[in-house]
């Protein structure tokens, strides 16, 4: 096992504590190695034969894993530390901005969201308590999502009782699961202090939720949390009127059970019949938006157009959304790079066109690496310091992003493609460049530049057969429409 001091930043020097979990770091990477190679080479040839030695890698490979992660937490921890201890006298709201501004910049390090992020720190936080725990995820015995595990069960613990459980616990936890973990730390937990299981289940019924996460091929999944008998309460009624509904066959539509689910649910949450075999109704009378090119309506081009709130989607399922009787289609179309126009330079706010046109041709926040949906429509370049409300200018983000670059310590910058015209002074940036208070710069593309947007991608033939209204709407906008390369 590896021993490591829990980092202080009033310990040795800043590149000391670096150093130091660097050489650790180093140290755990050249013993799980020299471990596999040692094991390989005392390996039968039958076992070798049969893989034993790809099996070996694999698990050497997951003990640096666990040990990477176990000192990843060491230097968030030690990088948490640094941060609140510089103003100790800080008001709530300076507090807020502190920390906003760290879990943006721990997002940036490890190239991920701020949900994640904040998931980081607060473990790493956390396992200052739970010193056998961590140095079990440093030494690569436990996995750190069952490290976190045991952190979240003592959350309403005092600072006494949660060592009191890490040492209960910490002889048990390898080899268990993650759900064996957090169950054994619960029961822990519970028996040291009855109230705060209680209080737990109590608070946790303020997190209730629903989130939406966008899947592959025009799907989604909706995601409700709650209170479990709620929840179970829901579960069993869907299940019984799904089987009622299956039983009776006449409604069914040769939908499978599963499917039959889903739509009853989505019926419920509606308040529309799913009609269709396949799941879609006839009779929704909501609004979407969708962008597209006009090639794409016309059935000349396959170029995958983008349904808000959503992103990319196939050309026919644009052509069969735009042609619905029932649906109200917010149709955006766009030049061949998908650039967003027309706004007054000195407004303070972005018109709605250009913040519709934004949120589509983003798809997300421009953070680097941040997965969150665009709730603010923001300036890159201040507008208190006489940047203009252009499509130039603007960028989606997240409200904890918009709000986070504000920190101190924080730059955007933006730089367009090389050989744009010269006179092209509006052109949407290609990068958006954020620099952090510790000096790193991290880069994001726009997302239409990757071929997520309605800029051109395929032709499509042949040609459906379109009206002479049509044809000739078709025609104007091809030859009238800008191209850029």
């Amino acid at each position: 096992m590896i021993d490591i001091e829990a980092p202080s930043p009033h310990g040795p020097a800043d590149g000391g504590i670096a150093e130091a979990l660097l050489a650790a770091l180093r140290l755990r990477v050249e013993e799980a190695v020299s471990g596999a190679r040692v094991r390989i080479g005392s390996a039968q040839e039958a076992h070798l034969a049969a893989g034993a030695g790809e099996i070996e890698v694999a698990k050497a490979c997951e003990a640096v894993v666990r040990a990477a992660q176990g000192i990843q937490h060491d230097a968030v921890s030690s990088l948490e530390q640094r941060r609140t201890s510089t103003g100790p006298d800080q008001d709530a709201t300076s507090r807020r901005v502190h920390a906003r501004s760290l879990r943006a910049e721990v997002g940036l390090a490890r190239g991920v969201g701020n949900a994640a992020a904040a998931h980081t720190i607060e473990t790493s936080v956390a396992l200052r308590e739970h010193p056998l725990t961590h140095a079990l995820l440093r030494d690569g015995a436990i996995s750190a999502t069952a490290a976190a595990a045991v952190c979240t069960e003592t959350a309403a613990l005092d600072r006494r009782l949660r060592r009191r459980v890490d040492e209960l616990v910490a002889a048990s936890l390898p080899g268990m699961s993650v759900r064996e973990a957090s169950a054994t730390a619960r029961r822990h937990v519970l028996a040291l202090d009855a109230e705060a299981g209680a209080a737990r289940a109590e608070a946790a019924r303020a997190t209730r939720h629903v989130r939406l996460r966008r899947l592959p091929d025009a799907m989604a999944e909706l995601t409700v949390r709650g209170p479990a008998e709620q929840i179970v309460g829901a579960w069993r009624r869907l299940h019984t009127d799904t089987f009622a509904l299956k039983s009776a066959g006449t409604q069914a539509l040769g939908r499978t059970t599963r499917q039959l689910a889903a739509d009853l649910a989505i019926e419920g949450l509606t308040g529309v019949q799913v009609d269709t075999a396949d799941g879609a109704s006839t009779r929704i009378a909501a609004e979407i938006g969708l962008l597209m090119r006009p090639e794409t309506l016309f059935g000349t081009e396959d170029t995958p157009g983008v349904l808000d709130g959503y992103g990319p989607i196939p050309a026919a399922l644009c052509r069969r959304l735009a042609g619905g009787d029932a649906t109200w289609i917010r149709r955006l179309f766009t030049d061949d790079r998908g650039d967003p126009r027309d706004a007054d330079e000195r407004r303070r706010r972005f018109p709605a066109r250009i913040a519709r046109l934004i949120r589509a041709t983003d798809g997300q926040c421009l953070r680097p690496y941040c997965d969150c949906d665009i709730t603010d429509i923001d300036h890159v370049a201040r507008h208190s310091g006489g940047g203009a409300t252009s499509r130039g200018n603007a960028q989606g983000l997240c409200r904890h992003d918009n709000l986070a670059k504000e920190a101190p310590g924080w730059t955007v910058r933006t730089s367009v493609a090389a050989g744009a015209p010269d006179d092209d002074t509006d052109s949407v940036p290609d990068t958006i460049t954020w620099t952090t208070p510790t000096g790193h710069a991290y880069t994001a593309r726009r997302h239409h530049r990757d071929g997520r947007g309605p800029a051109f991608i395929a032709y499509r033939r042949p040609r459906i057969e379109l009206s002479s209204v049509e044809t000739h709407l078709h025609d104007l906008i091809r030859e009238h429409r800008p191209t850029r390369q």
